[in-house]
């Protein structure tokens, strides 16, 4: 492997990285909340099989995420296609990667205040 290529790949695997772990729950919510929301939540309707992006639980038994398994939650299977969210552009793999963070690590509620 080349000297770049393995730069490159390093670099791709570590976006994202600039989040600490303790901010990950907040910024999965507030990508939740700017990316998502509008057409999973804002008017309750359920689409997806849930009613609502912020709800954890609503996103589990609708089997959208697999708790600890980003590979296998369709959610990341949905926005690494592009084919979510629909309107607006793709999410940046700096956000995508916070949500694998996210799921990964047990899918903790962003702490209030």
């Amino acid at each position: 492997m080349t000297r770049g290529i393995a730069l490159t790949m390093l670099l791709v695997s570590c976006v994202g990285c600039g989040v600490p772990d303790s901010e990950v729950p907040a910024a999965a919510q507030k990508i939740f909340r700017e990316r998502c929301f509008g057409c999973h939540g804002a008017d309750g309707q359920k689409r997806g099989g849930f009613a609502s992006i912020l709800d954890t639980n609503a996103l589990l038994d609708a089997e959208v995420i697999v708790a600890g398994d980003a590979d296998s939650s369709v959610l990341i299977e949905e926005v690494e296609s592009g084919s979510m969210p629909k309107t607006g552009d793709s999410l940046t793999t700096g956000q995508i990667s916070i949500l694998r963070r996210w799921i990964n690590g047990g899918m903790q509620a962003a702490a209030s205040g």
